[in-house]
């Protein structure tokens, strides 16, 4: 029931705010099919895009957006809102910052 009410919640949020997911930045159909806005790309920009995405996950400053991300988020999301909104607002951030790693994990990992 909880992992129910998690993914309503997300589906909500998605919805309701507009949040993008991983496949608008960079889908992946297969080996070489890669595409950024519907265009796909060439085993050139791939290895490339690999090359960018393995020396950013590992770089401390990609560390820092994510990791201080997510904790001002949730200090400002559980600690200290007030309202309904800043909650919302919240859970986008980390929302945001998980699809940006999922990205970076996909390119990883193809």
């Amino acid at each position: 029931m909880k992992r129910y009410l998690q993914a309503k919640s997300i589906n909500f949020l998605i919805g309701f705010l507009g949040l993008p997911l991983p496949k608008d930045f960079l889908e992946i159909r297969g080996k070489g099919q890669w595409f950024v806005q519907g265009k796909q790309l060439s085993p050139e920009n791939i290895q490339k895009l690999k090359e960018d995405a393995d020396l950013f996950s590992k770089s401390t400053i990609w560390k820092l957006l994510t990791d201080g991300s997510r904790e001002v988020a949730y200090k400002g999301g559980v600690e200290t809102s007030t309202n309904f909104d800043q909650v919302y607002v919240a859970k986008a951030v980390i929302y945001l910052v998980d699809t940006f790693r999922t990205i970076l994990k996909n390119i990883n990992n193809n």
